[in-house]
């Protein structure tokens, strides 16, 4: 029987609404700078180990059955119960989500003592005066989620404790800001004469510039309004009117035109020539002849401008005092706004009692609570008693194109409040944003004032890029006034709320690498390493005198001795620092309160990552796919177009060709990101298969997590832990996945590039023939890694550290903002853009300040008209506390008796009657229990289809939201309540249809209305691993059809939410004939995207806050071990691997291809190059074109060609018989075999070194921590050439990988040198004649006994036999193995490098304790090809050929099965003499020292 149902929602009760608290009737805000240049400065927040548990604290009214009904539940769900018929049960339980709420009342306030506070104050200095900060530490009580508020200061308003959940409830929020006010209606509506004219003009001005049907509607509603008297539009003047509205003097702080001032920026542009009496004459006769023609007035700038003086006009801009007063004094939203700073705290069940930070708002970040706390303890201003605060602002600003065709531009700025709630302030329609400034571009006519200044010589791109940037920091300089600079220092008084400037953030494109750090360009692609994080905290940026003068000192270079601005003698000066010649005015107006202009440029997830990083990224990723076979690209798009939409336009349709990239918006990119691992899975080769799948879920998971709106100390670990994962990922792509194809621009990007040459030159006036020859063509292009952006990426959590999560400085609001002065532009004739925006900006922003007063007093005005989504997603109006919704109507009846007559062989439908009564009667079994001998009586036989369920649910971040359930248009999966089954609490269904009906218990006269689900279960497949630890999505399939159990029924309020599930494309469909299945089949398998949105990734990795008992069990971390290369998906090389029976071929130049034939290639040939590659070089090699002529890498594509042949010469005629796909399918199959051949050498060959070599201290086998530099002979032998391995420090360095000692693939150690010893004067003596190596091939090639000392005993051989296994041929014998190869000597290198480390896992990638293996054999290999004299060469494998196979028909001839009673090869007299030699030869070498290597000097 299944558990007994929860209490309902519907039963619950609404939390305690919020108190009704007035802000003081007047505040000021005194001196910030006092406080910012204190000695001392409050240290970061302590949580005390005495906070209250979570286990402690009681859920409240919201949950009868208190927290450990979440947590202790007591059913046993590993005994499945089943129904009489032998059906299994699925046990699922009530979704009890908690719904949002503010933390607790305040606790009894505790002085906090400086010293134990401050612990970061600097010591006293003698002449200096130290200010201590004190604080009053308050915090409130813990609420149901575990969180509480924590003051540094005893708060002016009492603490919010009850929420408004219309607020927060996603469907409805947009309905929910507008606030209070009680002025009269006529004095409202001024100067509208009636409520008539103001509608009408209210709804040319707000309800859009473009009418449609749902505007026709609008107008329809407005002219039937009962206060509607059209008569009152008689004789109104709308044109006088708008002239009005765009003069309005509203509030005695604006002034006309709503605050808007219209200004001349002057800047100064370089001559070019020294200044002298004479140039400075004759440049202002060239100004004052400019003038004549259009004369713009000069205005004096606060300092002196130096160069000839340029004016821009027409740059409109507010003073941002006004706006400040205006919006608190006055704007309605200003009432919700937090002047009381502090910080958040959560005790959740993974805290172990103490608690941790969260991060969202920007009012609970650090920087905004340390800043208040510094202004509080800052000298008041004289006669001032007033309560002092902090308003935050933030400034975007970036030029937008407004015209559909052309190239019209505006640049506007905007400002908004950080002290309003994200939530609110990311919603157009709270219009958030404060339009303060339109910033004026340089103008055409520049060119005309530069020749006119350089004797008809035009100016360059350098000279103009400086002029630009001359221009944006004089208008900034108009902006931050004098007027605002004293509000920052003294503040200033506003009635009704306080407030102090304090600018939080500002948003600049800077012209430097990065403008958080001094990283250089060469550094950029080491994201995530301890170098890289080294350098952001040594190398920080920081504003200061020294870069003043700096500037200053380039600035006189030009402008006084003539220099250009880009001359090697201004570079001198400011390129070490990428520094630009451009006085800053954030540096001039701040750095005396000691503000770091650099700190207050903020991450852009938009454009650095979504449009930055993954754009490129993605884009590189269909170059590659065009590389391999166009016809890729083709599946791609298909299988993008077939991925299922979700949500409200959470995943959209995607466009009928994604690889083409055409109008795509930042949103679209990330859908894309979040939908693209099953539509890339299978389409290249193995190896490169997994690493763009791997990196790809690394992309999209560092994504999740960078884009939470809610952060805690654990979130914030696991990004710096997935940012280091994502640098290693990305470095293997483009070192190795990269270099396997040649990849060239895409048709697009061809056409572009010529476009945009074509612009170029026309624009220098070069003309281009018709048809360039060397343009036509498509250009190599690669995969860049060293960007700014994905340097960025490293910054983020510091930044969310100090200033909250990033949607609350994100672009995006900017980019919506964006569509409003776009929609604006449209209604100007296009002409002087800019002063007409302001007039419109003047008329809307008075009219919706008039709509919000009215329906403060109950006027119903209709507001913007809403783009409503498809009627099938209208979303009825549910409360926010309610579950779920399906609706009461009864029209669509199903009549159960005809409908399963009408299915008779159907397995969906075949048990749907019986199935149903058994659910149902298990629902009522609490409420009207029905005897398991009497009947279910379902009313009339009938049930009633639905097409909708709306399901509420709370969001990690504490909102509440909502999912549709429709499986008529494809969004049928859901996630079922199913606690106590790890790793999550859930299981997954797809809805088949939404049903109530009308159950007749006994002894009951009413019927009970029960709403149910009918679903088809889905389970979890069991050969596939998922999670951050491999790297994959969660796969699932359904239940098969002829299952007892492949269908149920579901409880509406046991769906926790949606989920999106993505088809497993690369595995095909299945046949299926029901009516539950998909008309084309279903897919074998599906994909749960868990990273469809915020609130599904945070349940995955169990970090969602909001989400308490329906999240994963344990918090996901993903670590930097990562699995880059095929051996190490097939079995890592430190576990026991089997060993393939080779002893019973007897054909030993089989030609037929299989495994085999890679495992040898590893040996012989290369153990890391892409098999594709390699044939396809190969195989389309002209023969006629010398290979001398072919760059390194492709020459040695061919060689190895040459040697894949003589080990497999089946390959040619494989290719011709297996079509397109031949060399895909051949390689796939060769890369098994080597995989394989590489992961059973190092194996075994970490054990084998113990039989060779006896090493003091003992060392345990199966322990590889105790090998490499933490062993003296180990450390020896893998001490890289040229260090002294006796200096202590060398050990120390080499040990805790020091910079100053590096050990990387190409610092080859001395154990490749013979008998281990380096002439630092010759490195060429003695390299690469090692008896290591040498014994590693003998073991691999020979087996494990040829490998053994001469004084080897009889234990000692047995137990190598045991280790190799049965006894069997040589695989040199099996091969005809002739000769030694550079390839198999590096890869024996590469096998006793291993088997001396301490690295449990051979690969290829970088970073922290890792060795790049693949860059170490293929530096040996170019070594020996490039490096040696083909006579050295010549030598040096001879001399392996000898000591490795002796002669090449010494073993296993006739009699070779046999063996000696030592488990030793019988070897013949022939064998026996040919080996004396070799061993005499060896000896000889020894003994003389041994010749330079190959004889350099030819003999």
């Amino acid at each position: 029987m299944a558990p007994k149902p929860c209490p309902r929602d519907e039963e619950l009760e609404r939390p305690q609404k919020r108190r009704n608290t007035g802000p003081p009737a007047e505040a000021q805000v005194c001196s910030l700078s006092e406080a910012s240049g204190a000695a001392g400065s409050s240290e970061g927040p302590r949580f005390p180990a005495d906070s209250p548990a979570f286990d402690d604290m009681p859920f409240g009214e919201l949950d009868p059955m208190g927290p450990s009904s979440l947590r202790e539940d007591t059913t046993d769900v590993s005994s499945t119960p089943t129904t009489r018929g032998g059906r299994r049960i699925r046990p699922t339980w009530k979704v009890r989500d908690a719904l949002p709420a503010a933390p607790g009342e305040l606790d009894e306030p505790r002085r906090e003592s400086p010293a134990s506070r401050d612990g970061d104050m600097r010591s006293a200095h003698p002449t200096r005066r130290i200010v201590l900060l004190l604080t009053e530490t308050m915090r409130t009580a813990v609420n149901r989620f575990g969180l509480k508020s924590w003051y540094k200061r005893r708060p002016t308003q009492p603490p919010r404790v009850g929420i408004d959940l219309n607020e927060c409830y996603a469907p409805i929020a947009d309905a929910a800001v507008a606030k209070k006010s009680r002025r009269p209606i006529a004095e409202i509506i001024s100067p509208f004469p009636n409520l008539s004219s103001f509608r009408f003009a209210h709804h040319f001005w707000l309800a859009g510039d473009k009418k449609s049907v749902s505007d026709r509607e609008a107008m329809q509603e407005l002219i039937t309004q009962v206060d509607f008297e059209p008569s009152d539009l008689k004789g109104v003047d709308f044109k006088k009117l708008d002239a009005q509205l765009a003069s309005d003097e509203s509030t005695p702080w604006t002034g006309a035109r709503g605050g808007w001032e219209k200004s001349s920026v002057t800047i100064g542009v370089p001559t070019g020539e020294k200044s002298t009496q004479a140039s400075r004459r004759a440049a202002n006769n060239a100004r004052m002849r400019a003038e004549r023609r259009e004369h713009v007035e000069d205005i004096p700038a606060e300092h002196p401008i130096p160069g000839a003086h340029f004016t821009v006009d027409g740059f409109w801009h507010k003073n941002l005092c006004s706006v400040i007063k205006d919006t608190l004094s006055s704007d309605p939203a200003a009432r919700d706004f937090v002047f009381d700073p502090c910080f958040l705290e959560y005790q959740g069940p993974h805290s172990n009692g103490s608690a941790e930070r969260v991060y969202g708002e920007m009012y609970n970040s650090e920087v905004f609570v340390n800043e208040d706390i510094r202004l509080q303890n800052s000298p008041r201003e004289p006669g001032c008693d007033l309560p002092r605060a902090i308003a935050g602002l933030m400034f975007w600003s970036d030029a937008t194109h407004v015209s559909q065709f052309g190239q019209s531009k505006v640049w506007p700025n905007y400002m908004y409040f950080a002290n309003q709630s994200k939530y609110v302030r990311a919603r157009p329609s709270a219009e958030a944003a404060h339009h303060v400034a339109y910033f004026a571009s340089l103008p055409d006519d520049i060119q005309d004032f530069v020749r006119g200044l350089n004797k008809g010589k035009a100016a360059t791109a350098q000279l103009l890029t400086h002029c630009r940037r001359e221009l944006f920091q004089a208008a900034w300089a108009l902006l931050l006034d004098t007027e605002f600079m004293h509000a920052y220092e003294h503040g200033i008084v506003i009635d009704y709320y306080p407030e102090k400037v304090l600018i939080a953030t500002l948003r600049d494109k800077g012209r430097c690498p990065c403008p958080r750090c001094l990283v250089t360009m060469d550094c950029v692609p080491q994201l995530g390493t301890s170098e890289d994080r080294a350098v952001r905290e040594t190398l920080a940026r920081k504003d200061d005198a020294e870069r003043q003068l700096q500037v200053s000192a380039a600035r006189d270079l030009i402008y006084k001795d003539g220099y250009v601005v880009n001359s090697e003698k201004v570079d001198e000066l400011l390129k070490e620092h990428s520094l630009i010649p451009t006085e800053n005015t954030f540096s001039e107006r701040l750095l005396r309160f000691r503000v770091n202009f650099f700190l207050l440029l903020v991450v852009d997830l938009l454009h650095e990552f979504e449009l930055g990083v993954w754009k490129a990224l993605f884009a590189h990723l269909i170059r590659i796919l065009e590389a391999h076979n166009m016809e890729l690209v083709h599946e791609l798009n298909l299988r993008f177009r077939l991925v299922p939409a979700f949500g409200r336009s959470t995943i959209r349709d995607f466009a009928a060709n994604v690889s083409e990239m055409k109008r795509m918006a930042a949103r679209d990119f990330e859908d894309i990101l979040q939908c693209a691992i099953p539509c890339f899975e299978g389409l290249l080769p193995p190896d490169h298969d997994n690493t763009i799948l791997s990196l790809l879920y690394v992309m999209a998971y560092w994504h999740g997590l960078a884009k939470m709106r809610q952060h805690t100390d654990t979130s914030l670990a696991s990004l710096d832990s997935t940012t280091t994962v994502l640098g290693v990922h990305l470095r293997y792509f483009t070192y190795t996945t990269c270099e396997a194809f040649a990849t060239k621009e895409t048709e697009a990007e061809c056409a572009a590039r010529q476009r945009a040459e074509a612009r170029q030159s026309a624009g220098q006036g070069i003309h281009i023939p018709s048809t360039p020859a060397q343009s036509k063509g498509r250009r190599s292009r690669k995969f860049n890694l060293a960007t700014v952006k994905a340097h960025m990426l490293g910054h983020y959590v510091q930044f969310i550290r100090e200033v909250g999560s990033t949607d609350s400085y994100s672009t995006q609001l900017g980019e919506l903002e964006h569509r409003r002065v776009k929609a604006r532009y449209r209604r100007t004739n296009q002409r002087k853009t800019n002063d007409q925006l302001v007039k419109i900006d003047v008329r809307q922003t008075r009219m919706q300040q008039m709509a919000h007063e009215l329906r403060d007093q109950g006027v119903d005005v209709p507001g913007p008209s809403a783009r409503n989504a498809a009627p099938t997603e209208q979303l009825p109006y549910m409360r926010p506390e309610e579950h779920d919704h399906i609706a009461a109507e009864e029209k669509n009846v199903l009549y159960l008796r005809d409908w399963t007559a009408a299915h008779p062989d159907d397995p969906a439908v075949k048990y749907f009657v019986r199935d149903l009564k058994i659910h149902l009667r298990e629902r009522l079994s609490s409420s009207h229990p029905v005897p398991e001998d009497m009947p279910l009586i379902i009313q009339h036989d009938r049930i009633y289809q639905h097409a909708i369920v709306h399901i509420n649910y709370t969001t990690y971040d504490l909102q509440r939201d909502q999912d549709l359930i429709n499986p008529r248009i494809g969004k049928s999966t859901i996630m079922v309540h199913t606690p106590n089954t790890p790793p999550y609490p859930w299981a997954y269904a797809s809805v088949l249809g939404v049903f109530h009906a009308n159950v007749m218990p006994p002894r009951v006269s009413q019927p009970v209305h029960m709403e149910f689900l009918w679903v088809r279960w889905m389970s979890h497949d069991v050969d596939a691993t998922h999670g951050p630890s491999v790297k994959r999505l969660e796969r699932i399939s359904f239940d098969p059809l002829l299952s007892r159990d492949a269908f149920g029924f579901v409880d509406p309020g046991h769906v926790i939410r949606a989920c999106h599930l993505i088809p497993a494309f690369a595995h095909g469909r299945v046949n299926s004939n029901s009516i539950a299945c998909d008309a084309e089949g279903d897919w074998r398998h599906y994909y749960v995207n868990r990273f469809v949105d915020r609130d599904m990734f945070t349940r995955f990795a169990g970090l969602g806050i909001g989400h308490l008992n329906v999240r994963a069990q344990d918090i996901e971390v993903m670590t930097s071990e990562t699995d880059l290369t095929t051996s190490e998906r097939t079995g890592p090389a430190h576990e026991e691997l089997p060993v393939r029976d080779e002893g019973d071929e007897d054909d030993v130049h089989s030609a037929e291809l299989d495994e085999d034939k890679g495992s040898m290639f590893s040996i012989m040939g290369d153990m890391w190059r892409n098999f594709q590659t390699i044939i396809d070089t190969g195989y389309s090699r002209n023969d006629n074109s010398p290979l001398t002529t072919l760059p390194y890498r492709t020459r040695k594509m061919h060689e190895l060609y040459r040697v894949l042949l003589k080990i497999a010469p089946s390959i040619p005629a494989e290719l011709q018989a297996r079509g397109p796909q031949g060399s895909m399918q051949i390689a796939k199959l060769l890369e098994k075999g080597r995989a394989s051949q590489r992961s059973t050498d190092t194996y075994t060959l970490k054990s084998a070194i113990f039989h060779w070599h006896h090493f003091e201290p003992n060392v345990v086998i199966n322990a590889k921590q105790t090998r490499g530099f933490n062993h003296p002979e180990f450390g020896r032998m893998l001490c890289p050439a040229g260090y002294d391995w006796s200096d202590p420090k060398v050990q120390e360095g080499l040990l805790n990988g020091s910079k100053t000692y590096p050990a990387g693939s190409m610092d080859w150690p001395v154990f490749l040198w013979e008998n281990e010893q380096v002439d630092n004067d010759d490195l060429h003596r003695g390299f690469l004649r090692s008896t290591w190596i040498v014994k590693a091939l003998q073991h691999i090639l020979l087996g494990p006994s040829a490998a053994l000392p001469k004084n080897a005993n009889e234990d000692e051989a047995s137990k190598a036999k045991a280790n190799h296994g049965k006894s069997r041929k040589p695989r040199a014998v099996i091969h005809g193995v002739r000769n030694i190869t550079t390839g198999a000597i590096a890869y024996g290198a590469a096998l006793i490098h291993f088997a001396f480390s301490s690295q449990e896992i051979m690969g290829v990638g970088d970073g922290p304790g890792k060795f790049n293996y693949g860059n170490f054999h293929h530096s040996l290999v170019q070594e020996m090809d490039e490096g040696m004299s083909p006579a050295e060469r010549e030598d040096l494998l001879s001399w392996y050929t000898h000591l490795v196979l002796g002669s090449q028909d010494d073993y296993c001839s006739a009699d070779e099965d046999q063996e000696n009673s030592d488990g030793r090869p019988h070897l013949s007299v022939a064998a026996r003499m040919r080996a004396q030699k070799a061993a005499t030869r060896a000896a000889n070498s020894t003994t003389s020292g041994g010749p330079p290597l190959g004889h350099r000097n030819g003999n």
